[in-house]
């Protein structure tokens, strides 16, 4: 298993919001729900094997990237199926909907950045994002510059010529 990094000094907005977590962890956990298609296929098709380490950090920024610019169809197109329906039900459980609930993946992670926005927790600047891949799986980190907030793991799978986000969860921040 190889590992590639990825550095990416622009500020990166996103997050999903779940009970017990800070509001800003909880933000970047939302956007996690949404960016895929169009994204994932001009950054994998532009030479090379797709299927690299490389393949997979560069759909994670992706994500981020349309999760930042509240483009919450363009991030839900870079997760499998489930992990939208999962980004959904975990919005609408989080009860940070209140009088509304989500009704797909983009609803959720558009009002998941609005209310981060809200908050003034919105902005996030990462320093690293490193994957390793393993067959058609691999798992990418995402490292933020603050120190304050935890890292961030997405799981990936490969399909059909993509990668796509297929799970995500925080992971301590080495201090």
């Amino acid at each position: 298993m190889s590992r590639v990094r990825v550095s990416s000094p622009a500020p990166m907005t996103y997050g999903p919001i779940h009970e017990g977590r800070s509001m800003r962890a909880a933000a970047r956990r939302t956007s996690a729900a949404a960016l895929a298609g169009c994204l994932a296929v001009a950054l994998t098709s532009c030479g090379g094997d797709p299927r690299t380490e490389e393949g997979a950090a560069d759909t994670v920024e992706a994500y981020l990237e349309e999760f930042a610019d509240g483009d919450g169809a363009g991030a839900c197109d870079l997760m499998t199926e489930d992990y939208a329906e999962e980004f959904v039900d975990d919005w609408n459980e989080s009860g940070f909907g209140a009088d509304e609930e989500a009704e797909d993946c983009a609803d959720a992670v558009e009002a998941s950045l609005a209310l981060a926005e809200g908050l003034g927790e919105a902005d996030f600047d990462t320093t690293d994002i490193t994957a390793e891949v393993d067959g058609d799986r691999a798992t990418a980190t995402v490292e933020y510059e603050d120190g304050d907030s935890d890292d961030e793991s997405y799981d990936l799978v490969y399909d059909d010529g993509d990668w796509l986000i297929d799970g995500q969860e925080e992971v301590a921040a080495e201090q």
